[in-house]
């Protein structure tokens, strides 16, 4: 099937305003628009569909550019006449009809991509806020809120994961340092003797 020049032009306009891909992730710092942070394999391959996007976007518009200014010197030169003219037009005509079809089932292909990753995000969510509901249950008021002299388990339990930062040695024994999320925790003998907030709590 021939396209019009106009046709081609209003196709490829609907084309671009349908299947742009959504833009809420934040690419640059690789974070989801939750702000959670993605996995790095995912932040990259969401990194080269937009360059990818962008890359077509510009091929599109070179193809609609050569496809005016031809179509601007067949009318002034009457190409009904010229055959290698006609030709030419012809197949600028069927790249961009290829390029539009292209396109749209990468463009399908991507979203199905996005909408997996949406859904992986909201099922680990989902499993975060389980956690810490259930972390809440467990220790009352001692969730999240460490005090001096609480044992290293609890501690564990209330705090959630804790990671080794420093093991410092003293005259009163070891002192190990350990940080849960924004919280630092130190502990000598098995109990907290101090702590701190990031957040300035």
């Amino acid at each position: 099937m021939k396209l019009s020049f106009a046709a081609v032009v209003a196709l490829l306009g609907l084309a671009s305003a349908t299947a742009a891909l959504p833009r809420e992730n934040d690419l640059l710092t690789c974070t989801y628009a939750s702000g959670t942070e993605m996995p790095p394999t995912v932040c990259a391959e969401l990194r080269s569909a937009h360059e990818w996007q962008t890359a077509r976007t510009a091929y599109r518009q070179r193809l609609i550019d050569e496809s005016a200014a031809e179509h601007a010197a067949l009318r002034a030169a009457s190409a009904a006449s010229d055959a290698t003219a006609l030709a030419r037009r012809q197949e600028l005509d069927r790249r961009l009809a290829d390029h539009l079809l292209e396109t749209e089932e990468k463009l399908a292909a991507l979203r199905v991509r996005q909408e997996a990753l949406a859904r992986r995000e909201a099922r680990a969510a989902a499993a975060r806020e389980a956690r810490i509901d259930a972390m809440r249950l467990e220790c009352g008021r001692d969730f999240q809120s460490p005090r001096v002299g609480m044992a290293f388990d609890r501690a564990g339990r209330c705090m959630g994961n804790l990671r080794l930062v420093s093991e410092q040695p003293s005259g009163a024994g070891v002192a190990s340092t350990y940080r849960a999320g924004p919280l630092l925790l130190t502990f000598r003998d098995g109990a907290v003797v101090s702590w701190s907030d990031r957040r300035g709590r």
